[in-house]
């Protein structure tokens, strides 16, 4: 018979729940749930993923539908392939502190719950000792754009001071001669250029409206 996770209400909306994961010696991943205040100091990681497959070209059933599970609290719960994938690699690197997962620590069959974390998603983010942000598994095209963004000095120092005095809309936007100037100080050969062209517009993470 097929047992469905049940999730302890949560009894006022500044409640939450957190993941705990377990180090596993198997692909499965095993861990347990728990209520948290936002408001008592808890130390917990956020994690933000897409929850399709993590490059443009991942649109089949097996990034769009749960495929794989996770077991919290001994209950066996569907989840995407993305989404199994970064916990997974947590798993492998010891991360493994507490961590928030909307897919997970909100009750996606409840509306009310799910309306009211919408509501308390600011208060989350801000009240995690770190965000991480899942982009995929590594491949030697991302491993070499990563490489190659790395020798780009994007520092306070290199910023035109009058930049200070911009609004924050405009103080976003890229310093276009500092860009330059890096870049031809890198002399990025042209498979490196593509490289780093092909993270950004290969990668489902860029295109979301809260990454921009």
């Amino acid at each position: 018979m097929t047992q469905y996770y049940q999730y302890t209400p949560l009894s006022i909306p500044t409640n939450t729940r957190i993941l705990g994961l377990d180090k596993g010696l198997s692909d499965t991943v095993i861990g347990s749930l728990r209520l948290i205040g936002l408001n008592r100091g808890i130390p917990y990681n956020c994690l933000l993923y897409c929850w399709s497959g993590p490059r443009t070209q991942d649109v089949g059933p097996e990034w769009t539908t749960p495929v794989k599970s996770i077991t919290p609290d001994g209950i066996e719960v569907p989840v995407r392939q993305n989404l199994y994938d970064a916990l997974r690699s947590l798993l492998r690197l010891e991360l493994i502190e507490p961590i928030w997962v909307d897919a997970l620590c909100i009750n996606q069959n409840h509306d009310g719950e799910r309306n009211s974390q919408v509501t308390q998603i600011a208060s989350i983010y801000s009240s995690a000792t770190n965000v991480l942000v899942w982009l995929g598994e590594e491949t030697s095209n991302t491993r070499m754009a990563v490489d190659s963004m790395s020798q780009l000095s994007f520092s306070q120092e290199n910023v035109d001071p009058s930049i200070n005095s911009l609004t924050p809309v405009t103080k976003a936007l890229p310093n276009i001669d500092l860009i330059r100037g890096d870049f031809g100080h890198c002399k990025f050969t042209d498979e490196r250029l593509v490289a780093m062209i092909r993270f950004f517009v290969g990668n489902v993470w860029f295109s979301r409206v809260c990454t921009l």
